[in-house]
């Protein structure tokens, strides 16, 4: 289930980071997910620390995650977003440089024709 995996990993969303998340009709369905607490809560620093990730790459992803939709970064202004003007651009690779033996995968392409 989608809402489980990001709560999983945002923690579950209470009126103090979404305000009006109250006015949505399933919120009354959240009552479940907290009676655990501990389960549940804001696991993305924990996650972004585990990473090389730099400073200004863990802004925008924070961001971007925001649950509350009147917080949350919007699509122009991600793009204005320091990392994208201060860290080194992406690899074209981007398992280049790891430690880990990544499989290689087949594709095929398809024919769009009929």
């Amino acid at each position: 289930d989608q809402i489980l995996k990001t709560i999983e990993i945002l923690g579950i969303p209470t009126p103090e980071v979404w305000p009006n998340i109250t006015h949505l009709p399933d919120y009354p369905k959240l009552a479940a997910y907290e009676s655990k607490p501990n389960c549940y809560r804001n696991n993305l620093d924990r996650y972004m620390e585990s990473t090389e990730m730099p400073p200004v790459a863990r802004d925008l992803l924070a961001r971007m995650l925001d649950y509350d939709p009147e917080r949350r970064i919007t699509a122009t202004d991600a793009l204005r977003h320091p990392y994208f003007t201060e860290e080194r651009p992406p690899l074209r690779n981007a398992f280049e440089g790891l430690k880990l033996l990544y499989p290689r995968r087949s594709v095929k392409k398809v024919s769009t024709a009929n």
